[in-house]
């Protein structure tokens, strides 16, 4: 009879120890799918500037700014984005921030350093100066001002491409040729590049139809009808630009690189399918490895960042994995199709299903079930949210049937880069970053509250594509109101998790944990018989979002 006792109590504990795993790990992929979005815009606005998409690059910091005031670092990229442009007045502006509310020495005296070069002014306000003298129509005199300013500023590839310009518009070609090609060899920012090459391609290709005789032909209308696109865009007309650019391309099909600008332009007016459409038309037809690369990471990074900004989306986790010490194979898998009521709050359905291969009915090792209902998420931040669940449940081993109502209260963020993409021309491939995850809920079903914190600490290597080789350190905590040994415990982990060069493939991982329990049975904290054990395991994780 005693032996019968304690056979339902280890059953019981191992039934309720599986539903706490179980709940946590439904959690987690809350917490950090939210996080993950701020980090995609970053990484998204890093690419833009190292493209030289500057407008589109500043759009996406002063987004992530207005909602992380304290991120000086940001504040500092905008201060030089704005620079970059010639927008000293929001270069300032930004610089200030930093200086006055930024902790870190090196960021402060950085904004220092350009504040101190902005308020002396003298070059600043000679170029201020050439910009407005050309806007009156004296052009000889504002290029007598440009003159002046890269002789003391020879770094300014910027001022050599505006007086390309200018003496290309006197016809002055030899010392446009000279200039253009200057910004070619010297310029950092893609876009300056390609204006430049484009510009000395024309200027060579008019020279020679000039040469010929009558005979030949003696011009390009397709060239002309680009120099109108980049015209109207330079000036504003967007829409202009877009109808020249799609025009040229029905007779252009293999010319990727205006693929590429028109994409940059539909993200910029936010017209992110079709943007997604050129990028990945460009990472299948062209044959420059740069572009593929370029094209590749904006496609991924704008598929993520369009299902947070779709108004239908689907959220899939699917978590599979072997435990060694339970000899058990687990699956668990949460999926959300998600409406869009506004920027922060969403509705929809979930459907959570948690399966394992040896619970029996007669011998529960995992609280297997199917549940499924509506939600409502709201998101105060780019750290914060809470979701309200209300749904249906079945639990198989038990049969039983009831309704569950859980509030989610969910925090995190990520300090440190997790790039998605290695492009050939970059060097850095090696990437450290720490995440840090809480979570907080009420589940009706047990009448239990439960707390949970997870640390993890990654040295991630990307190995070419999509791929990437990790190593982690994980730490994690959990509590529970009713004190029970099963729920109260603390696990550290060491890991190692691979995911191929394909996209959407999930990643490989196995991991070593060690728990503790810091409850005894009758509930008391670091009190009686602590239970450790210690569990080796291996599956994959697939975690996407899909804009609908």
């Amino acid at each position: 009879m005693i032996k019968g006792k304690k056979y339902q109590s280890d059953i019981g504990s191992l039934f309720y120890s599986a539903i706490a795993v179980a709940i946590i790990s439904i959690l987690l992929t809350s917490g950090n799918a939210f996080s993950q979005v701020s980090d995609n815009k970053l990484d998204l606005a890093y690419n833009y500037l190292n493209n030289g998409q500057t407008d589109l690059a500043i759009s996406l910091f002063e987004e992530y700014a207005g909602s992380n005031p304290s991120e000086t670092k940001i504040f500092l990229q905008l201060g030089y984005a704005y620079k970059l442009q010639k927008n000293l007045i929001k270069a300032k502006e930004n610089f200030t921030y930093v200086y006055n509310h930024s902790v870190n020495t090196e960021e402060i005296n950085s904004a220092k350093s350009e504040l101190d070069y902005m308020n002396k002014g003298n070059d600043l306000s000679l170029l201020n100066r050439a910009y407005e003298t050309l806007n009156l129509g004296n052009t000889g005199e504002a290029i007598n001002m440009f003159e002046d300013y890269i002789s003391r500023n020879p770094r300014s590839t910027s001022v050599y491409l505006q007086l390309a310009y200018l003496y290309k518009q006197q016809e002055n070609t030899d010392k446009a040729i000279t200039y253009f090609q200057y910004v070619v060899d010297n310029a950092v920012d893609a876009e300056s590049i390609s204006k430049a090459q484009s510009e000395i391609e024309n200027i060579y290709r008019q020279k020679y139809a000039v040469k010929t005789t009558e005979k030949t032909y003696t011009g390009t209308s397709s060239s002309d009808d680009l120099n109108e696109a980049y015209n109207a865009l330079n000036s504003g007309n967007t829409k202009k630009a877009i109808d020249i650019f799609e025009s040229y391309l029905k007779t252009h099909t293999d010319d990727t690189k205006i693929y590429m600008q028109l994409a940059y332009i539909y993200d910029k007016e936010k017209n992110y399918s079709k943007a997604i459409q050129y990028f990945d038309y460009v990472a299948a037809v062209s044959n420059n490895r740069d572009e593929i690369d370029n094209a590749k990471q904006s496609a991924m990074i704008l598929r993520q960042m369009n299902a947070y900004r779709s108004f239908r989306s689907l959220e899939i986790y699917f978590y599979n994995a072997y435990d060694s010490y339970y000899q058990n194979y687990i699956s668990n898998f949460l999926g959300h199709l998600s409406f869009k009521m506004s920027k922060y709050v969403d509705y929809g359905f979930y459907g959570d299903i948690y399966m394992d291969a040896r619970s029996k009915k007669t011998n529960i090792l995992n609280d297997r079930y199917l549940e499924a209902g509506g939600f409502m998420r709201f998101k105060f931040s780019n750290h914060i949210g809470l979701e309200m669940r209300l749904g249906y449940f079945r639990e198989l081993d038990l049969d039983k049937n009831g309704v569950n109502f859980k509030p989610i209260l969910y925090m995190g963020t990520r300090f440190g880069d997790a790039p998605v993409y290695l492009s050939r021309k970059t060097t850095k491939t090696e990437n450290f970053y720490f995440d840090i995850y809480s979570t907080e809920l009420y589940d009706s079903k047990y009448k239990n509250l439960f707390a949970q914190i997870q640390l993890k600490e990654v040295l991630r290597y990307m190995t070419g594509g999509y791929s990437y080789l990790e190593f982690y350190l994980m730490q994690m905590a959990q509590a529970d109101s009713r004190q029970l040994s099963y729920n109260n415990y603390g696990e550290a982990s060491i890991g190692l998790s691979f995911k191929p060069n394909l996209a959407n493939f999930p990643a490989i991982f196995i991991e070593g944990t060690n728990r503790i329990n810091f409850v005894d049975d009758n509930g008391n904290y670091f009190q009686g018989e602590m239970k450790s054990i210690f569990q080796v395991k291996a599956g994959f994780i697939i975690n996407f979002n899909l804009a609908l």
